[in-house]
């Protein structure tokens, strides 16, 4: 038993930190959100309709930021540079998929080629928002954005060590709300004959359910790229 209690932990240590640290630091920075957050209601116009949303975007970034200091710190346990370096096909293959997850959460599309280039307000996590409209449409939302991009990592570092790109890339196919939603309305909506109600109902869940799969992919990605270096 102790020595599975090693080899659980054995990633939570070796980021330099031990739990307890690593707990605490996980504390200050939910408290530096919780402060931007409160900042933001003090000064922003208007009620909160749905309080959840304003914290999904904190569940993002401290998941995956969480998830990138275990395999970078399972590594530095290892002794492997910048938590192992996949090779050139894994490289290429974590791009794509980092494309793919960009375009289907409508962060890259085809652009207007009108060259404008605009910064919106919104909630921390959320914003701020950069919008470029040029030969490609790009839309900087920061928790999709970090989300994606670790997401997209770790798979390229999956395959690099097993080398199954299309059972790694699946893990996290459907993390994104361009992924799931449109699949999730027209099931809904064809379960319900159609009914504008329950496909309304199933979209204000969009963010709710793309959270859970969008946790579950990255617990399902960072526990393979452990697993596969044991």
């Amino acid at each position: 038993m102790s020595t599975r209690l090693a080899a659980v932990t054995r990633p939570f240590r070796a980021t330099g930190l031990p739990p307890r640290r690593l707990a605490v630091a996980l504390a200050g920075l939910v408290g530096v959100e919780a402060l931007l957050l409160l900042a933001w209601l003090w000064v922003s116009p208007g009620d909160v309709t749905a309080p959840r949303y304003l914290l999904y975007p904190f569940v993002w970034i401290d998941a995956s930021l969480l998830a990138a200091a275990l395999v970078l710190g399972d590594a530095r346990g290892r002794q492997e540079s910048a938590g192992g370096r996949p090779g050139a096909v894994a490289v290429l293959v974590g791009v794509g998929y980092a494309v793919l997850l960009l375009w289907a959460g409508g962060l890259i599309g085809r652009g207007g080629g009108s060259g404008a280039l605009t910064l919106l307000t919104a909630p921390p996590g959320w914003g701020p928002i950069i919008l470029y409209d040029g030969a490609v449409r790009l839309a900087v939302v920061p928790f999709k954005l970090i989300g994606y991009l670790v997401l997209a990592w770790l798979v390229a570092l999956v395959v690099g060590a097993a080398g199954r790109p299309l059972v790694s890339g699946a893990l996290g196919l459907v993390t994104c709300v361009g992924c799931t939603g449109p699949l999730i309305l027209a099931l809904v909506a064809a379960l319900g004959g159609g009914s504008v109600t329950a496909y309304a109902a199933v979209s204000d869940l969009s963010y709710d359910l793309s959270t859970v799969v969008f946790l579950v992919s990255l617990v399902g990605v960072t526990w393979s790229v452990l697993r596969s270096r044991h």
